[in-house]
């Protein structure tokens, strides 16, 4: 742990998913309506007992503030590929600076198991596309009409860096 850190990551359990998903942040909760009509307890389960690898952020005292991971590809292709996903509660924005600053590095540790990261996200969600370039992730084409609302979304993708030579 750095000096001055004030959150922590660990792998993730499907009891997180009861902890966070009475306080998760509105722009999930609508994108989690627009793309599955699930609830967000549901939502949480299956991302966590699907994915691989899957942490939780929290605080240094155990409160889960988030949770991300990444939904192995299930058509084997010549890139190991995964289906990125993250979503959060209020709480992680009193720890800003110190999730911004471990986020690059926690998307190198998933390009560790994937060639390519990629997923659709919530165009009505301008922040979140910003913390997504800004980590490295392409911002695509536009998808509309895409899950149960019919609602615009964009492709984001990241794939690993070729290691110098």
């Amino acid at each position: 742990m750095t000096r001055g850190a004030t959150i922590r990551f660990r792998p993730a359990e499907i009891a997180d998913a009861a902890a966070l998903a009475p306080r998760l942040i509105e722009q999930d909760l609508l994108e989690i309506a627009a793309v599955s009509g699930e609830t967000p307890l549901v939502v949480l389960e299956e991302g966590i007992g699907s994915s691989w690898p899957v942490l939780c952020v929290e605080t240094l005292d155990g409160l889960p503030l988030a949770v991300f991971g990444v939904v192995p590809a299930r058509e084997p292709g010549p890139e190991r590929a995964g289906s990125v996903w993250f979503l959060a509660t209020s709480e992680l924005s009193h720890h800003g600076v110190a999730f911004v600053r471990a986020s690059r590095f926690w998307l190198a540790h998933l390009h560790e198991h994937y060639d390519v990261l990629w997923n659709y996200a919530d165009a009505r969600n301008p922040e979140h596309l910003r913390w997504l370039q800004w980590c490295g992730f392409a911002i695509g084409q536009r998808i509309e009409n895409y899950g149960v609302e019919k609602r615009t979304f964009i492709e984001i993708t990241s794939r690993m860096k070729p290691a110098p030579r």
